[in-house]
């Protein structure tokens, strides 16, 4: 039997989340992929990581890249440190899968764009919720009409966090913003994925309701979609994830598609249907999302195929934040797209 090719990859960033779930569960678990080694801060980290993976270890960035055979690099560290990093994979003709957002602000995304362009490497995008098998589910409802034509789509995704020391995602210049930032992107992305339309405008409401840092703990925001509808994105740095919702909804003019708990870290949750005629639920196949992403992106490098999630589908992205913050600062309703 002919050995199944695979892609090579580093990881920059591999402590915490990304180490314990994404790399575990998507990158080595990815059949047609292969890790070769993980970098991390500070040196303890990174030592922990790479015997957690079994792979060679660094804390420089550089390094890994001048001594790794590799092909692809995953770069799951603060957004503050993406441009960098991306420009330093770009340089050694190295494919990037980049976790979202993007960057701290839209000029920066698209940089790293125009640099992935100019290099002529790949740039994918984590949004990984697009591949949660209920999301999916959902999208093919939505294109076979199984509830009619789309009205509304609404996605809430938040948890609790309180004040912490030295954490980036409360500091506004190395987050970009804070709730919406966060989770809320995977919120907006997540209905334009499901509802296949574009957001053309919003308008949006960020707080700091509960929690004292400058970036906000809760942030909403109203849709309007270039192909008719619109969409409700609520995100939140203070309330308790388990009581939290963490779902989607999408109306029709002949049913609603509602998930239970789908956004979380584990691929679980459930989808019901409900029409006119009937209602069912329907549960999540045993299949991780992180694993879906990185088998999708290895497969686009290996043969030419579409990338799953594409670095100007996180560029656009970047731009809906920016205009959502650019809406509760201002008051008004902004235009991303004519």
């Amino acid at each position: 039997m002919k050995e199944l090719k695979k892609l090579k990859w580093i990881v920059c960033g591999a402590g915490g989340m990304a180490g314990r779930k994404i790399v575990k569960d998507g990158l080595i678990a990815a059949g047609n992929c292969e890790l070769m080694a993980v970098q991390s801060y500070p040196p303890v980290s990174a030592q922990e990581e790479g015997k957690r993976c079994k792979v060679p270890f660094f804390t420089r960035v550089e390094q890994m890249l001048d001594e790794v055979d590799c092909d692809a690099v995953y770069i799951a560290t603060p957004q503050f440190l993406h441009l960098a990093q991306v420009k330093l994979a770009a340089q050694h003709g190295k494919h990037v899968f980049c976790e979202k957002p993007l960057a701290t602000n839209v000029r920066d995304a698209e940089e790293i764009v125009r640099i992935c362009k100019k290099a002529g490497v790949k740039l994918g995008t984590d949004f990984n919720y697009r591949f949660h098998p209920l999301h999916q589910m959902m999208r093919e409802m939505v294109k076979k009409g199984v509830i009619g034509e789309i009205v509304s789509g609404r996605c809430q995704f938040g948890q609790d966090f309180p004040p912490k020391k030295g954490v980036f995602r409360q500091n506004v210049k190395q987050a970009g913003g804070g709730a919406f930032a966060d989770t809320g992107n995977h919120a907006a992305d997540l209905l334009e994925y499901v509802m296949g339309r574009r957001i053309k405008s919003v308008l949006g409401i960020k707080r700091n309701t509960i929690y004292p840092y400058k970036s906000e703990d809760s942030c909403a925001a109203l849709l309007d979609f270039q192909e008719g509808g619109f969409g409700i994105v609520d995100a939140y740095f203070c309330c308790p994830l388990r009581t939290l919702r963490n779902d989607v909804e999408i109306n029709g003019t002949k049913g609603t598609l509602h998930t239970c708990n789908t956004l979380q870290m584990k691929t679980t949750g459930k989808l019901v249907v409900r029409t006119e005629k009937y209602t069912k639920v329907l549960k999540c196949p045993n299949r991780d999302m992180y694993a879906i992403i990185f088998e999708k992106f290895a497969d686009a490098v290996l043969h030419g195929k579409k990338l799953p999630v594409t670095g100007e589908d996180g560029l656009h992205s970047q731009k809906v934040v920016d205009a959502i913050y650019r809406s509760s600062d201002t008051g008004r309703k902004i235009t991303i797209w004519e």
